[in-house]
This record gives C-alpha cells, structure tokens and sequence, in this order.
C-alpha cells in the first residue's frame, strides 16, 4: 500500500513508480490550478489558464506536472507539446498514443 509516515519521514511509493518521485514531489508542492512545465533543467510554474492561453509559445517540453484535473480539452491543446503529463486526476476520453498521462490516482493504486 501507498502511504506516509515511515520512518524517514518520506512517503513510499510503489517501485514501478520511482521513476516518478521527483514528479509526485513537484506535484505536492504545486498551488491548487497550477502547472509547472519542465524543459531539461528549466522549470516554469503558471496558472493553468496561462498554460492554455500560451500553448502556442511552447516548443516541446519534457513534462508538465498539473495540480489538477486535466481534461479532456486539455490534452487535445497539450499533446504535440510534450509526452508526459503528470496529474492530480484525469478525465480523459481518448489519449494520444504518444502521450503518457501518470496521475496521483496511479500512484496510489
């Protein structure tokens, strides 16, 4: 099971999902409506209404780590932006093929 309070004070997190960690650990510090886009070792965290607004100026970014939920209308305007989403919840109809879509919800399972 997933849960807090082990000794070290950090949250366990099943081993499939280690390659994550840095991700869960960015999301948990994200304000309620943000998003934080990471390109190599730059991060850049804006409100999600701006991510929508601004897609255009965005080349392609390794990841973008959203804490909320991200929608349906969200991955059609995000996917040729980058291959990994990362997300509090998602409610998704159909996903790109070349896009990963990893939420909190994953990782808890």
């Amino acid at each position: 099971t997933f849960c807090c309070n082990s000794s070290n004070g950090e949250e366990k997190l099943p081993p499939k999902y280690n390659k994550y960690r840095k991700f869960y650990e960015k999301l948990i510090r994200l304000e309620d409506s943000k998003a934080l886009i990471i390109n190599g070792d730059e991060e850049e965290v804006v409100s999600i209404e701006e991510l929508i607004n601004n897609t255009d100026s965005y080349k392609t970014v390794d990841t973008i780590i959203i804490n909320g939920t991200v929608t349906q209308k969200l991955i059609d305007i995000l996917y040729e932006k980058t291959n990994l989403i990362f997300c509090k919840d998602a409610k998704i109809i159909k996903k790109p093929v070349n896009l990963a879509v990893i939420t909190f919800g994953d990782l808890n399972a």
